[in-house]
């Protein structure tokens, strides 16, 4: 196909389905796009042959084209005046193409190039037209991930920007050609496309946070002179603040492209509907003096509202004051506490007969051995009763209850404590739907409360879910016998918060759970995991570490940062780390990763940066 259509001329005779090309609109290096001619219903389309690297194993082929056919459905499913409407797609000698809406205009690419600086009108209105166009397809789950100037095309009678190029996925490249993405846009990508840790909405907001940022400054924030260069700065966060490129910019603009630039997607603008929200309150001039004057109005509006609303606010914040103190009034509690004394007297008297038993006479003496049997079994009838009584008799109406639910509603029985062995069992075998529902019955027996609750703690680590780990902490430590039953459970809770740690980044409840209220931050196994290859129990574990004052080897944890670390970002931080630190046994490990030269290039530059800083 593609020796078959070189150029605009080379075009006799060929077809897309039932598409007629007219001539070559433009290339690069996703593929052509060409001028074409619908016969039926008798109206020009554009169509857009996806170009794919001949190297590539007939698997990935196939898998594209699958991935390939059934986006393009999806977009086809848009209806928006700002989204190029897809109209068809197939697929013809082994290549891909997609027909979709003729805009008779230009891209905004081209309009970039011609005005270097757009009046903040115009921006406003191309960019409210483009994000409401992809709050609609994110709506329905579609993420663009290729929003840039040259996808954005302006109708020359409306001046309506549309979005194009939905359901056209990146083409796989081979090792061989990975070349060809210099030919592409990566200036637009987001710090998570170039990472690889996956996309959502996010992703398309900052590139068009990038797009905002060209349009008002006239430069792009993040282009440098190589590929690498500009990975890396969009990696890192790296540009002009704005208000330094145009000191007269107006706050609201600048803030909200800030936001839309954040490395981490959590700090972003949500969602192209909150973009919509913050734009319309951005300054109506955008730069310049007219920005001046928007915001003394602005300030004036709010000064004469908060006048107004000040009364109320005072009126609220007495009220809020008389209902808290009502709040923190305690409440007395009555607890009936059924007395234990009796049973601990048996217990005692069965002692002191056990003791008073002449074992050796008895075993000498033939003639008392009939006795020591007696004695025994009236010994081992005793516990067993003890043992019954206590599993048992001694448990509440209320209790056998909760046994008796459990047992008819779950299957589970047996008493207290084979219920716990039970427990401890299913969550061993990682069971922890069955071994929540026992912990929960048993947090309600009051002599097995304590245990269940560490118990309950260890189970909802090992579900992933700190903060109901925390809770069952908070509570079970009110209860008497708390802390022995969390040193008897110390190993499988110390098992379940590694898991625990290895999934993601704590949060502080997490910390201070573990270093104040179980004062495990010192605790030997934790002291080694700093310097585990897993990412987030190392730094998860840094946390505790420096919570209790512990010293870490930061160029050991860094050196496993550059080695291992799934993402990019974190290894070029490495690398910048260890130039920083000057430490000589980071050289090792600087040498092995600079080596790595196109495997993994970005990095491995930043690893030679710092090779050549260290050895200065």
């Amino acid at each position: 196909m593609q020796s078959e259509i070189s150029d605009a001329t080379d075009i006799d005779g060929i077809k897309f389905g039932r598409y007629v090309p007219l001539k070559l609109l433009g290339k690069g290096a996703m593929g052509k796009v060409y001028l074409s001619l619908d016969p039926v219903l008798q109206r020009s389309v554009a169509v857009k042959v996806i170009s794919i690297d001949e190297k590539i194993d007939e698997t990935t082929r196939t898998a594209f084209l699958e991935r390939f056919s059934l986006e393009a459905r999806a977009s086809a499913r848009l209806s928006h005046q700002s989204i190029v409407t897809v109209y068809d797609a197939g697929e013809q000698n082994g290549f891909p193409w997609i027909a979709f809406e003729f805009v008779e205009g230009e891209s905004l690419e081209d309009l970039l190039i011609r005005e270097k600086q757009i009046p903040s009108e115009r921006i406003k209105s191309i960019l409210s037209d483009i994000a409401s166009a992809l709050k609609h397809a994110h709506e329905a789950g579609i993420v663009h991930r290729d929003v840039k100037p040259a996808n954005i095309l302006i109708e020359k009678k409306t001046g309506i920007a549309k979005l194009s190029d939905f359901g056209v996925i990146k083409a796989p490249f081979s090792m061989a050609t990975q070349e060809g993405m210099t030919l592409g846009s990566p200036g637009y990508m987001s710090p998570e496309q170039i990472d690889g840790t996956g996309v959502d909405q996010r992703s398309d907001l900052f590139s068009l946070g990038i797009i905002y940022y060209q349009m008002v400054s006239g430069h792009h924030p993040f282009l440098r002179d190589t590929l690498q260069s500009t990975l890396y700065a969009t990696l890192m966060g790296e540009y002009t603040p704005l208000s330094q490129v145009r000191p007269d910019i107006d706050k609201n603009t600048e803030q909200l492209i800030t936001r839309l630039l954040k490395v981490n997607r959590d700090d972003r603008v949500k969602d192209a509907d909150e973009f919509l929200q913050l734009i319309a309150n951005a300054s109506s001039s955008g730069i310049g003096s007219d920005s001046a004057m928007f915001a003394q109005k602005l300030f004036k509006t709010t000064s004469a509202i908060a006048k107004t609303v000040q009364p109320v606010w005072n009126m609220i914040k007495k009220t809020d004051d008389v209902i808290l103190s009502t709040a923190r009034n305690p409440k007395v509690q009555s607890f009936i506490k059924k007395s234990t004394t009796a049973i601990q007297r048996a217990v005692t008297k069965m002692v002191v007969v056990i003791k008073m038993i002449p074992v050796r006479n008895i075993i000498d003496n033939k003639k008392r051995r009939g006795i020591s049997l007696v004695s025994a079994g009236i010994v081992l009838a005793s516990i067993a009763g003890f043992s019954v009584y206590q599993n048992y008799f001694s448990l509440t109406k209320t209790e056998k209850t909760v046994l008796a639910e459990l047992a008819q509603d779950d299957g589970f029985r047996g008493s207290p404590r084979q219920l716990v062995t039970l427990c401890k069992n299913m969550i061993d075998k990682n069971e922890l739907n069955d071994a929540a529902e026992i912990a929960d019955a048993l947090k309600k027996i009051r002599k097995q409360a304590a245990q269940a609750y560490v118990l309950s703690a260890i189970i909802e680590l090992k579900d992933d879910d700190g903060d109901d780990a925390v809770d069952a902490v908070d509570e079970g430590k009110r209860l008497k016998g708390f802390n022995d039953e969390f040193d008897k459970e110390r190993a499988r809770f110390i098992d379940a918060l590694r898991e625990y740690l290895s999934d993601d980044e704590i949060d502080r409840k997490v910390v201070d759970c573990v270093v104040y209220t179980l004062h495990l931050g010192k605790n030997h196994t934790i002291r080694k995991w700093p310097y585990d290859r897993q990412y987030w129990l190392r730094w998860n574990s840094i946390r505790i570490h420096n919570e209790v004052g512990l010293k870490v080897d930061m160029v050991e944890v860094y050196i496993l940062d550059l080695k291992y670390a799934s993402s990019m970002r974190v290894r070029i931080r490495a690398a910048n780390k260890l130039a920083e630190m000057k430490d000589k046994r980071a050289i090792s490990a600087l040498k092995e990763v600079a080596q790595r030269g196109f495997s993994d290039p970005i990095v491995s530059v930043a690893a030679q940066s710092a090779l050549d800083e260290l050895q200065k």
